[in-house]
């Protein structure tokens, strides 16, 4: 008799062909069956290996039964085995024990029971029973399939994976972890027994059992394999071209059958309507209705306000393209991203081309704006060397052509991507754009015509948690966070205090505002004028000058910049910072002078003044010192 303790937890003997585990008592005839005599601690699920054999307790516990399809299982005793494609029950690691194998082979197992994709140990899929389908890479043998460097489909089980056995009628929703077919990490597909994508499962609905087979509604209300007592598929998902496929048990069912009118009732979305029917025909144009999802359907080409941009079509027909605000029609969906597809989706929608050389392109599914070239026209919009254009892809997928009205400013990208920064960041591409015709026109900002200072960052948007862009001229620009909660003399990082120069929140709400020693101002529309601002300790990366000022102007939008105008004598009124003018002093005195009844002066002074110089100022001839008038 031989008994072995795991982990102190239950044993497991052996008495000829007997197997014992706790009142779970199994006997195997010559490794060819195995018998239940005792089930009072039997476990369904359980997997006993004994001499080569594998067996399984079933779901009654009252049977057991070999197993015979490849791939992976643990035992009660949590020891692991694999079956090749050819039935032979293999221990892995030593003994069964695999706890010492911490890196990643593709097709094999790790620690953990986790079955590695490639060598990646973060793309493993984890053995948590979930009863999904993987797209899986086997052994570089072909342990799993037969064949040397191929592919397979796996389901997660209960204590192990098992290889599907793919049947030629059928399809399979499948999670690619490490794109082994494309798309992105993670995707969900539809595949055939080939393992190629099946590209007819596009639109909406579409019926998932509890084996992630795939049919249309109407076939899966027959054919999909449900538990016992249910009546409906597992889920239904939306899927575009075989790809990009999600979870839609919201039931869309509505807005696929719906034809919207101005008096109709549709689910929320926009359509694409000609003759009183659903457009389906690729390239065709239609009219342009978009449906709030409550009472309201809305005719926006009629009313001349279709949007530019592409838009997801609510009846499941991929994407609707408008380049005018009353010129719409379904949107072709190109192979490729070359040179003469600029501007073009592909890859089944997901992503939009934005070729500069090489294939280059942003993702569709990710809620971001971006600032691409005007290097092709682009939704009716002429192109333009060297400016840009600012695009947003919002929540709901729907790629549209910023608006000008309330978006005008400057933004800041990544300095290797498109998408607008909306968080800290180190550094950044600066751009700054105005209204033009329908959309916002963008121009590069860069070496001395980027300002000094802080700019409202126009990208951040209402979630975004960088307000604003810090510039600091030639040497760039970066996103920053306002962390800042109080003004002193001297700055405490870790209390949150910021000094003179910085950006703060007082007590963290409220507006914010610049710190200036004792005389802090709130950024905010009234706010708008010139000020003076010590350089002590060098602001926005200019040098440092000891008892010197510079002149920051802050704008009705709230961006604050270094002055550099030619003006040799400047004064502010009494103790404040602000400075006066002719035209402000009016309203403070008797006879509108600066030096009128009621005022209270102080002189600044051009430190190098040139009276040659009647262009910006430059280098460092734009500090000021300060006098008593008349002094």
């Amino acid at each position: 008799m031989f008994v072995k303790k795991f982990l102190g937890l239950f044993a497991i003997v052996f008495l000829g062909n007997l197997v014992s585990v706790h009142a779970c008592t199994v006997t195997i005839d010559h490794g060819t069956s195995c018998t239940v005599s005792d089930s009072s601690g039997c476990v369904a699920g359980n997997y006993i290996y004994v001499s080569n054999y594998l067996g399984v307790i079933k779901l009654n516990t009252e049977e057991c039964e070999e197993v015979t399809t490849p791939g992976y299982y643990k035992t009660a005793d949590n020891k692991y085995y694999s079956i090749a494609s050819g039935g032979t029950v293999t221990a892995l690691g030593s003994g069964g024990d695999i706890s010492s194998v911490e890196e990643c082979t593709a097709g094999e197992l790790k620690a953990g029971g986790s079955l590695c994709v490639d060598t990646e140990t973060t793309s493993a899929i984890t053995m948590n029973g979930d009863g999904k389908l993987y797209l899986a890479k086997d052994t570089s043998a072909g342990l799993l399939s037969g064949s040397i460097s191929a592919q397979v489909v796996v389901k997660s089980i209960t204590n192990g994976f098992e290889v599907v056995s793919l049947e030629s009628t059928k399809k399979y929703l499948v999670i690619d972890k490490i794109k082994l077919l494309g798309g992105d990490y993670g995707e969900i597909i539809v595949v055939d027994n080939t393992l190629a994508i099946a590209d007819g499962i596009n639109g909406s609905d579409y019926c998932v059992d509890k084996n992630w087979n795939v049919y249309d509604r109407k076939t899966g209300l027959c054919e999909a394999v449900v538990d016992e007592g249910q009546e409906d598929c597992t889920s239904y998902y939306n899927c575009s071209a075989g790809k990009a496929c999600v979870v839609s048990n919201a039931n869309t069912k509505r807005s696929n059958d719906c034809i919207p009118t101005t008096t109709s009732k549709c689910p929320k979305g926009y359509y694409l309507v000609k003759d009183g029917v659903i457009v389906t025909n690729s390239d065709a144009d239609g009219y342009l209705f978009y449906c709030d999802g409550e009472n309201n359907c809305v005719d926006r080409k009629t009313n001349a306000n279709a949007p530019l941009g592409y838009l997801v079509n609510a009846s499941g027909f991929g994407y609707i393209v408008c380049t005018s605000s009353t010129a719409c029609k379904l949107a072709t969906i190109a192979d490729s991203c070359t040179s003469g597809n600029y501007g073009a989706l592909y890859d089944s929608g997901n992503k939009l081309c934005i070729f500069s050389g090489e294939e280059k392109y942003i993702t569709t599914t990710s809620a971001s704006i971006h600032i691409i070239s005007k290097s092709a026209e682009l939704f009716g919009i002429s192109l333009e060397a060297g400016k840009f254009i600012a695009i947003e892809i919002d929540s709901d997928k729907n790629i549209l052509v910023v608006d000008p009205t309330d978006s005008v400013g400057y933004y800041i990208t990544g300095e290797s991507n498109t998408a607008a920064l909306t968080s800290a960041s180190s550094s950044g591409s600066l751009y700054q754009c105005e209204g033009a015709t329908n959309h916002l026109k963008c121009s590069s900002v860069t070496g001395t015509n980027i300002p000094n200072g802080f700019l409202v960052n126009a990208g951040n948007g209402v979630s975004g948690t960088a307000p604003y862009i810090e510039c600091q001229g030639a040497t760039g620009c970066k996103a920053i966070a306002i962390s800042g909660t109080s003004c002193a003399e001297t700055a405490d990082e870790g209390s949150n205090v910021v000094t003179t120069g910085a950006l703060f929140k007082q007590g963290g709400s409220g507006n914010i505002k610049i710190c200036i020693v004792d005389k802090s101002v709130e950024i905010k529309s009234e706010s708008k004028g010139k000020y003076f601002i010590s350089t002590d300790g060098g602001l926005f990366g200019l040098a440092d000058k000891a008892d010197h000022f510079m002149v920051i102007n802050i704008d009705a939008v709230g961006n604050i910049t270094v002055d550099k105008e030619h003006v040799r004598y400047r004064y502010t009124n009494g103790d404040t910072i602000l400075i006066e003018s002719r035209a402000t002093a009016s309203g403070k005195t008797g006879d509108g002078q600066i030096c009128g009844s009621g005022a209270n002066p102080t002189e600044y002074i051009l430190d190098e003044w040139d009276e040659a110089l009647t262009t910006a100022l430059g280098g460092s001839n734009f500090y000021y010192v300060k006098e008593e008038l008349g002094s």
